[in-house]
């Protein structure tokens, strides 16, 4: 795990969903080369969390303008 400015970040939406980045890594290389990948924790209602992964790009194409 390395030390990056998301971790531990929280983004709550009006209607009380929210996403909580729990960590980033990198791993081993592979055909995408050596990328960074986002660990987080998707809340919908009172249910179970969503754990997702996702590298750190795709991340913040999808959720960059919610983390300033």
């Amino acid at each position: 795990m390395i030390d990056h400015p998301l971790i531990g970040k929280v983004y709550t939406f009006p209607d009380g969903d929210r996403l909580e980045i729990i960590q980033i890594k990198r791993r081993m290389p592979d055909e995408h080369g050596d990328e960074l990948y986002v660990t987080f924790h998707a809340f919908s209602g009172p249910g179970i969390p969503r754990k997702q992964v996702m590298t750190l790009k795709e991340f913040s194409d999808t959720y960059g303008h919610l983390f300033p």
